[in-house]
């Protein structure tokens, strides 16, 4: 029962039987997801572990938080395979490297636009993530805590549909990893490399210096794509 498991778990179950709400149909993209204390309800955990839960499900682009509109379905799992780009069930080199080259287009915009906006609140953020990135203890902690980096990132850009555009590439990236295996686009093995880089990014950014920012995502992406392994 979730009742006996830690905090993490009952999370993930969360997010879990949210995620299958939505790709069944019963929450459709555009649609807000009922209050969390009716979540709370109906799942029969805390509102705490419903906002932890919705909160994964935003770092992979599933939900967004709308002030005043509530927790929106962005897109359903299975939309990204009726996307005009096509992305086959196992896909190709070229089309994974596609996506990188996509997904670094969109960052470098979104670098941009976050260092000229960004606020001392949302510095702070940034900054924990980095915090959480020196304590990382695993691959697949260290992985996830990166992934919601750049994704706060470019919400940090404020603007919406470059947003939507990541949330649309990390669904396409999600589906690859579930195809080829969970560390096909994995950095850990970089991991002193990649948190220096990391520090930079969010340094810069936070300093309101987009030039700097950019050069340090580069260095990201150089090490991404090559660090692409069968």
């Amino acid at each position: 029962m979730m009742d006996s498991q830690n905090k993490s778990s009952i999370r993930l179950n969360v997010a879990q039987l949210l995620n299958k709400m939505i790709t069944e149909g019963n929450f459709k993209p555009g649609q807000r997801l009922p209050p969390e204390r009716k979540l709370s309800q109906l799942l029969k955990v805390g509102r705490s572990s419903i906002r932890e839960a919705i909160r994964t499900l935003e770092i992979i682009g599933l939900l967004e938080s709308r002030r005043g509109s509530g927790n929106i379905v962005m897109c359903r799992p299975a939309d990204i395979m009726t996307t005009p780009y096509g992305l086959s069930e196992q896909p190709a080199d070229n089309e994974i490297m596609e996506i990188l080259e996509t997904r670094r287009a969109l960052e470098f915009e979104s670098v941009r636009l976050a260092a000229e906006k960004i606020n001392i609140k949302q510095g702070k953020i940034l900054q924990c993530f980095i915090g959480e990135m020196q304590i990382a203890n695993c691959e697949a902690v260290a992985m996830a805590i990166e992934d919601g980096f750049h994704r706060q990132i470019v919400e940090f850009s404020g603007n919406r549909l470059l947003l939507s555009h990541y949330n649309k590439i990390v669904l396409m990236t999600n589906t690859i990893k579930k195809a080829e295996g969970n560390n096909i686009f994995s950095t850990y093995r970089y991991h002193k490399q990649m948190l220096k880089i990391h520090s930079e990014l969010c340094d810069a950014i936070v300093a309101h210096q987009p030039l700097p920012a950019q050069v340090a995502l580069e260095s990201y992406f150089q090490i991404l794509m090559q660090s692409r392994r069968k």
